[in-house]
């Protein structure tokens, strides 16, 4: 993220940079290892910053790191310090400001470090522990004052320790448990501020390094898991302090293994713990009055090294983290105690790891740092828990949650009625049972039909379908009726064994006015995935599609005055998910689902013609009229699989041309052409959406959905805004949310 600041943060920053970068110790003084009988001069790990430039964008920070420390101070800044930047172990640190978005660079640190911890103290001061460096895992201690902008030495840690972990006790006291020396360590350790001194506490039964420590409202700390150093998965051991009598006992077992792993105190005192396994994605629930563990819910993502912050109305936000594969992750969800389930929370802008997450004082999450794609980050995301979506810089319009359809579905229809309402028709859902994920649950095909009401922002049922159907077409006839033609069901027949995938040819129309369907005559092919568009007399042109898994080249016309169906010439090409758009002449562009051919059809010849061809063959793709009468297609699904590809085509040449590309690959998004001339696309399994600009031929970020989502549909509104509805989400999960764009 970026705000454009001015030039006495740049002047600020620089006297700064000019007086008290390198810390308190001459760079020419050594660092000594005691533990490796190595030296690290000092001179060689503080890193140059680059000035701050006048009116630039500097909310990123100015170090890129992984694995580094976020505090937050006393008065609402974050400290972040060390880790690691493309140059290695870092010293550098640097603290946020939330109320004008500024990073400061600070003094140096002593001794660059990662994997430490560092703890906000009683008086304000920070206290920096342990950690590791090129050279090997540590004991120094150094303590930053806000104040002053000044470190100085602590006393040295009783034993070396990196990934271990730090807790502020209630008396003022910090404990520190375990981590990795030259091997993990099950020692604890306090630190005294009024004295500063350690003093050696009681050990844990098992050596935890990588783990956790969550601090109760009575005082004792709760240890869980960690990392073995060896093939076997986490540890399942978790274990109480109790500093009364600087004893611990144990907590129970987990049922899950975990390293790497977060842990969330709720606001009823229970602990959550998610992540930290490559094989399971259920999270675990830690119940203090009963001492027990429970599994309770399914993440979308199994990750480690991610981020768990709880939010102000006792929600948990999960951000990125490593997948089972090991690669950084980009998603968020957001798990809610209340039900025990997670539910998506839309996609970073970048995927990252060891990044740090930190509550502000108004609510807020600010997300810090991280490895990505392309090494150390040194970008910032911010997540707004009132809007439940992420905060995107240089956005045009805004979106919002809507109200949520009565039935989740994908691959359904969304029909804009004479009145302004929106009816929304059949599709499919899924039946998941107790410990299946969205991509092992039973299809289930819908009759259901509902209507939204923009003004009062609800959904009513209105009357089902006479028969079950998804993957149909639904059209507004000029008499303001709505034709749905055939589409696929799961059924029977007498002589088969099984359920197979059955295409109809049946049609039926819905009658706003009375809220009811009545049957019409059956078109002459059964086709399911087909597209239809109505002609200037009123009938209505449907072409395509597929029948029983072949693509299909026939078309026919519907005639609403008799309810009869008439073949019509066929295309020459097979086309199964094809577009069907009308010209600004009269003529209707077919394309899509056979090669990367164009055809026209020119209703008062009744014929088909051939035009220019797209560069590739291109299926689901976001597809819309320009204001000008050109044709917007970008991404889709092609020969090598989601496209991110832009192409234009010119009806007046006919040819296609090629347009700045999407950002990401997209297959299953919607394009919307909006008043202002302007195209919204959005979806495509992907939570960014983008305005596409046909005078500069450019896209423009607008802004971010909560669910990245495809399958869906979208409706531009009689005020102007685009209401999404349903879909598939990231997990192949069925939909019932909504949102709407404002421009």
């Amino acid at each position: 993220m970026h705000i454009l600041t001015i030039s006495i943060y740049a002047s600020m920053a620089l006297a700064i940079l000019s007086g008290c970068l390198l810390g308190n110790t001459p760079t020419s003084d050594p660092i000594s290892n005691e533990e490796s009988g190595t030296q690290s001069p000092i001179g060689e790990q503080p890193k140059e910053i680059s000035p701050v430039e006048t009116d630039t964008f500097i909310l990123n920070m100015k170090s890129g790191r992984q694995g580094h420390t976020a505090t937050t101070l006393s008065d609402g800044r974050i400290l972040v310090t060390g880790g690691t930047d493309e140059f290695g172990t870092s010293p550098l640190g640097e603290i946020f400001n939330p109320t004008d978005n500024t990073w400061t660079p600070i003094r140096a640190m002593r001794h660059a470090r990662t994997f430490h911890t560092a703890t906000l103290l009683n008086d304000g001061k920070i206290l920096v522990a342990g950690g590791e460096d090129s050279a090997g895992r540590m004991r120094r201690v150094e303590i930053y004052d806000p104040n002053t902008n000044s470190w100085v030495d602590g006393p040295d840690l009783l034993t070396l320790r990196g990934g271990h972990t730090a807790t502020r006790l209630n008396d003022g006291q910090i404990l520190l448990v375990g981590g990795l020396g030259a091997a993990p360590v099950n020692t604890a350790e306090i630190y005294n501020p009024q004295d500063n001194t350690w003093n050696a506490t009681g050990s844990t039964v098992k050596a935890h390094a990588f783990h956790t420590a969550t601090l109760f409202q009575d005082g004792r700390v709760l240890v869980v898991g960690g990392d073995p150093l060896s093939d076997d998965p986490g540890l399942t051991e978790a274990e109480i302090y109790n500093p009364g009598t600087g004893q611990w006992s144990s907590a129970g077992d987990l049922e899950i293994g975990r390293a790497f792993h977060t842990a969330t105190l709720l606001k009823d005192g229970r602990v959550l713990i998610t992540g930290g396994s490559k094989e399971q994605p259920e999270a675990e629930i830690y119940y203090p009055d009963t001492n027990k563990w429970k599994t309770i819910g399914q993440m979308e993502i199994r990750r480690l090294e991610h981020t768990a912050s709880l939010l102000p109305d006792g929600r948990v936000l999960v951000v990125g983290g490593r997948d089972p594969e090991d690669y950084p992750n980009g998603t968020a969800e957001i798990f809610n105690p209340s039900t025990g389930t997670f539910s998506p929370a839309g996609d970073l802008d970048l995927v990252r790891q060891k990044h740090s997450a930190s509550n502000l004082n108004d609510g807020r999450v600010i997300i810090v740092g991280g490895g990505g794609d392309d090494g150390v980050l040194k970008g910032i995301e911010i997540f707004d828990p009132t809007q439940s979506r992420w905060l995107v810089d240089d956005v045009k319009g805004l979106w919002r949650s809507g109200t949520e359809l009565n039935q989740s579905r994908t691959s359904h229809t969304a029909t804009l009625l004479s009145d302004g309402r929106v009816l929304v028709v059949g599709g499919r859902t899924k039946q998941v049972k107790e410990g299946q994920d969205g991509k092992t649950g039973t299809s289930l095909f819908l009759t259901s039909a509902e209507i939204h009401d923009p003004n009062s922002g609800n959904w009513d049922l209105t009357a089902s379908l006479s028969h079950v159907r998804s993957d149909h077409f639904a059209i507004r006839l000029l008499d303001g009726r709505v034709l749905v033609s055939g589409g696929q069901f799961l059924g029977k027949a007498v002589t088969e064994e099984k359920p197979s995938i059955k295409i109809l040819d049946s049609a039926e129309i819905y009658d706003p006015a009375t809220g009811q369907w009545s049957p019409t005559g059956k078109m002459t092919s059964p086709r399911q995935r087909h597209a239809g568009i109505v002609l200037s007399d009123g009938r209505i042109l449907v072409v395509g599609g597929d029948n029983s898994g072949k693509a299909l080249e026939s078309t026919e016309i519907y005639d609403p005055s008799t309810g009869q169906w008439k073949t019509a010439p066929p295309m020459a090409n097979q086309r199964s998910f094809p577009e069907l758009l009308l010209l600004q002449d009269g003529r209707v562009m077919a394309m899509g689902g056979a090669g990367g051919s164009a055809e026209l059809f020119d209703p008062s010849t009744q014929s088909w013609e051939n035009t220019g061809s797209l560069s590739t063959r291109v299926t689901r793709a976001a597809i819309t009229r320009l204001s000008d009468g050109r044709i917007l297609v970008a991404g889709g699904f092609g020969p090598q699989g989601a496209l991110k590809s832009t192409e234009l085509y010119d009806p007046v040449s006919g040819v296609w041309s090629m347009a700045q590309p999407l950002k990401q690959n997209r297959l299953g998004g919607t394009a919307t052409l909006l008043e202002s001339k302007l195209a919204l696309v959005a979806g495509g399994r992907t939570s960014e959406t983008f305005l596409f600009d046909p005078i500069s031929i450019s896209w423009i970020k607008s802004g971010k959905l909560i669910e990245g989502r495809r399958g869906h549909t979208a409706t531009l509104l009689g005020n102007g805004s685009v209401l999404l509805a349903g879909g598939e989400g990231r997990q192949s999960d069925m939909l019932s949310t909504t949102e709407i764009y404002t421009p």
